[in-house]
Formats: C-alpha cells, structure tokens, sequence
C-alpha cells in the first residue's frame, strides 16, 4: 500500500502530473435533444467570455450564466483544467452558487397541473415529464391504461396528484422490486399497481416531497408490565424518485401520540429514549422507509380506546442528484481518473489475484467533490460507497451481471473527499476486464418532515 497523501482531497494533482489519465464526462454526451446541445453550446461561449479583456464582457458572461441556472452544472467545465486563475475561481464559485439553489429546490416538492379528461397513460405520462419523476405501470393492463379519467389537478405536489390518480383508478403504490441481481438505478421509479380490494386504507400525507403514510396502529403485550400494553404505529416515509434518501434523523420524543378514548383524549408515554438522537442510515434500502413508534398504554383505558392521534417532526437527508462514472477495464486502469459534474474518482490501486479458478480484485479509489462541508463530515463517509459494482463486459445477446463488494476499509479521509478500498473476492475470471461501476450522491440537502394525523383507528385485537 503506497502512504496515505495528508490531504486526500489534494491528492489528484501530483497523481495527474505523475502520468494519469483524466477523462472529462459531460451529460451533454448523453443527451441527444438539440436543446441540451444548444445549453452546451451557451455554456462554453460564456465560459470563454469570462476569459475576455474587457471587464464588462466578463462580467456579462458571469450573469449570464448564473441565469441559465443548476441546468448548466453538467456542462460547467473542470474548473482545474482552465489555464487562468481568474477563471477558475468564477467557475467554482458559480457552482457552489448554482448547486446551493439546486439543493434548495430539491426540497421543494414537484409540482403538476392536470386538468380535463385523459387516458390513464396520458396522465401518467404527463405527471412524470412534469415532475421529472419516473413512473413504471408495466404491471397494468392495456385495458386499464387506455381507460379515461376526469382530473382537476392544478399546481398539486407530485404525491398529491399520484394519489389522485391511484384513486380514479384504484390503484396502489407496489414496494420497489429488490434483487441482489439487480443494477441499482440512475432512474428509480414510482410502481404502480392494481389496487387489493382486501387492503385497508390507510391515512396519507402527500403534500410534501416526501409522502408520510400511517400503515397501522396496533395493541400488543408489553412484557414484564402486567398493567400496560403497547401501542405499536407503523410509519412510512417515501422520497420523490428524483431524490436519493441518506439518512433519516430523529429523536426519540419527536413523534408522539395520544389515545382518544371516551374519557377523552391521553398523551402516551414514548418507550423510546426521548433523548436518544436516532439516525437511520437508508444505504440502498430504496426510496420507501418503513419505521415504528412505540408507547405505553394503561390496560385500564385500552379497553375504551377507538382512535389515535399522531404527529412528528423529522429530518430526511437526501442526495438530489447523483452523478454515474465509470472506469472500463478496471484490472488495468491503475491511475486513471474519470471526472463527471463536480466529481472525481481516481484508480489509485488495483490488483487482482488468481485463486483456485477465482479471482480476488482490490481497488482503492480516490473519491473527491469540489465542495465540502458538513455533509461530508467523517462520520458520513460511508455515503460515498453505497454504490459500487463491478459489471462484466457484456456479449451480444445477453445481460451483463455485476459483483458488489465483499467488503471495504477506509483509508483517509478530508473535507470533501475519501481514499477507499474495495474488495472483490473469489470472482469468475470473465470479470478480469469487468467495469467498475460508481453512483456518486451530490447536492446534499436535509428536507424536514412534519406530519399530524387524527383519528387513526386502533386495531384493538392484541398483536404478539
């Protein structure tokens, strides 16, 4: 193992200047529409404005592309590689200015405005194009998708206007597919499905970005207190697909209830720790989160309860953009760096080893961003490698398989970056020219979720 450099994030330059290759992404290669390639085009003829004698031009070029807004941050050039200080310091700055309004409106939920008679498919189709979120309906049948529905949705927040929808056309949102087979994906999706007739309804909070729905609230023994029993409610938490959960983060006393009984309404007594600081960390549990709250309730009021009310104060960090970078024939690339938006990964290390017919592959990357803070105090470093795989290459006719890590070590951290190594272990040789594949969270943002439902029905028959 070569020495740890003492600042990570610093690291890159004298790799670069040893003879490492860099390699310069834009999503402007992915995207095709001539108004993607048109932004690209304004981007650079700015960019090399900025570069001008006249200060007036320069100063133009700066607003000019603060207007164009976080839609230019793909196509914003290294600010490392431009020859003049000058510039390069305008370049960092507009994107910390541009990512920072970027993060604000993440938190902000989707808006869509559907009004009139559409087919299902239509109204799909125009509630995901609006909110640039995806939605899968692969599961419903022709039949249903081409039935018409009357909508009356103006300015309503995504989850509002799918539950709308999921009503007209009873419908129901399907927990994601999980499969360990399974790529993770750059475009998660909302599933929809038809509705199970059998299913209770269940109380939704869909005004936000994030959807808050009661699942249930049930009675339960509490053992080892002979004048007490538990009230258990179920809570779940779903993020915009555009939006990747990190964490989610609460204290103990930061949900509460009260039991509605005829005698009239009694705070219950939190189980948990109203001290305790709880963080969750979401990793690739998906985008739908399922937690509980637990409270003491007298045997001698129980018995008389018919509902209750609940509310909540939390705090959802969400990545609001993740950038995709890729290193193709990773047992060769020591020392290649691949760049994408304000991110780069370096190769520092990579060796394989033959075992018994296997293969055991370590990679040590270098993962930087441009911009810091607390986001990426070391406690958090874990957020950078929760998306790591390698894809073997794939062959005509048939589906590329991926390999996650066995493990991993932290080998230095700064602000702003993380020097880890990856371990693949007992590999099939036709991964020895495998992909090493990296999803990358930016734009941290923590979204705060407030929630209050009344009523809630208990289910008095006593759960074990």
């Amino acid at each position: 193992m070569q020495p740890i450099p003492p600042q990570i994030k610093n690291c890159l330059l004298p790799c670069l200047l040893a003879g490492t290759v860099l390699v310069v992404f834009s999503s402007a290669d992915d995207a095709r529409s001539k108004p993607a390639r048109d932004l690209r085009a304004a981007v650079d003829q700015h960019v090399a404005e900025l570069n001008a004698e006249q200060r007036s031009v320069r100063d133009a070029a700066k607003r000019a592309l603060k207007k164009l807004g976080p839609a230019i941050l793909p196509h914003l050039p290294p600010a490392e590689l431009l020859p003049n200080e000058q510039v390069r310091s305008v370049i960092r700055g507009i994107r910390r200015e541009l990512e920072r309004q970027k993060a604000r409106e993440a938190a902000n939920p989707s808006r869509v405005d559907l009004i009139g008679t559409h087919s299902l498919a239509e109204a799909l189709k125009s509630i995901s194009e609006q909110s640039e979120n995806g939605i899968d309906h692969s599961k419903l049948d022709a039949t249903s998708l081409a039935e018409r529905h009357d909508f009356k949705l103006t300015n309503a927040p995504f989850w509002a206007a799918i539950d709308d929808v999921c009503k007209s056309a009873k419908l129901e949102i399907a927990l994601g597919e999980s499969s360990e087979r399974k790529l993770p994906s750059l475009s998660p999706t909302v599933r929809l499905v038809s509705r199970d007739p059998n299913r209770a309804i269940t109380r939704v909070n869909s005004q936000h970005a994030i959807r808050v729905q009661v699942t249930d609230a049930s009675l339960r023994p509490l053992f080892g207190d002979a004048e007490h029993q538990k009230l258990r409610i179920g809570i779940e938490f779903q993020v915009e697909p555009r939006l990747r959960p990190l964490f989610l983060k609460y204290r103990g006393g930061d949900i509460t209830a009260a039991l509605v009984a005829k005698a009239g309404e009694q705070v219950l007594t939190s189980l948990a720790n109203l001290d305790d600081s709880l963080e969750l960390p979401l990793g690739e549990g998906g985008r739908r989160i399922a937690v509980h709250a637990d409270f003491r309730v007298p045997i001698a009021i129980d018995a008389n309860a018919r509902s209750v009310n609940t509310r909540g104060t939390l705090m959802m960090q969400c990545a609001a953009a993740t950038e995709r970078i890729r290193i193709s024939n990773i047992a060769a690339s020591r020392g290649v760096s691949r760049r994408r938006g304000g991110v780069t990964l370096l190769a520092r290390q990579v060796n394989v080893v033959e075992r018994d017919a296997k293969l055991d592959m370590s990679v040590q990357c270098v993962l930087t961003y441009d911009v810091g803070g607390p986001a990426f105090e070391s406690h958090r470093t874990w957020i950078f490698h929760n998306q790591v795989f390698l894809q073997e290459p794939q062959q005509p006719g048939s589906t590329a398989e991926f390999i996650r890590p066995a493990s991993f070590e932290i080998d230095g951290q700064a602000d702003g970056g993380v020097m880890v190594t990856y371990q693949f272990r007992g590999i099939p040789p036709r991964f020895r020219q495998a992909t090493f594949e990296y999803h990358a969270p930016t734009l941290i943002v923590d979204i705060p979720v407030e929630f209050r439902f009344d009523g809630i029905q208990v289910d008095s028959r006593t759960k074990r």
